[in-house]
């Protein structure tokens, strides 16, 4: 599997887990990668944002984040619309499978990694783009479901 975070500086970080993520695996990536990487950007100030995948959503993952003081942003299930990674994965999945198909798993998660990278490089603003719209998505799934202005 190939996870990715992608930041609002524009920053694409991924790595390939060994097998199916779990929260014991998911633990031990957040506090060598994920947690460095967000406090050498941001500091002390930031949000995390995830799907809502079983591993992230365990209770072993949830005591990490309360020791570890990191802030969850929370939203509804089954809205991917409202994820920037999810938009950075359409436009990987673009140009990985544009037509092509792969002969092992170690193809495939290497055809990501060179094409991360190059997204990485040469088209940082799209991934810049697809960080600011975030805002106003939530918005408007705010106003469509709920109050915007909590009245």
């Amino acid at each position: 599997m190939v996870w990715m975070m992608a930041m609002p500086n524009g920053l694409l970080s991924f790595n390939s887990i060994t097998g199916n993520l779990n929260s014991d695996k998911y633990v031990e990536h957040l506090s060598k990668n994920v947690v460095t990487i967000i406090k050498l950007n941001y500091g002390k100030n930031w949000y995390l944002q995830q799907d809502n995948a079983p591993a992230h959503k365990s209770r072993k993952v949830q005591d990490f984040f309360k020791n570890s003081r990191i802030s969850v942003l929370e939203w509804p299930a089954k809205s991917p619309v409202l994820n920037s990674v999810e938009d950075c994965w359409k436009t990987i999945s673009d140009v990985v499978y544009g037509g092509k198909q792969f002969q092992s798993k170690e193809d495939l998660v290497e055809k990501i990694t060179i094409v991360i990278n190059q997204l990485k490089q040469s088209k940082r603003s799209k991934v810049l783009d697809l960080c600011k719209t975030i805002r106003s998505q939530l918005c408007t799934v705010l106003k469509k479901h709920w109050n915007l202005y909590n009245r």
